[in-house]
């Protein structure tokens, strides 16, 4: 269950990541 979690925030941070990635642009 933990690693379920995990993974989701993680793909979360890297949808946040490549928006800020993009204004940065």
């Amino acid at each position: 269950m933990a690693a379920d979690i995990i993974s989701t925030i993680v793909e979360f941070v890297k949808l946040i990541a490549e928006t800020v990635a993009k204004f940065i642009k």
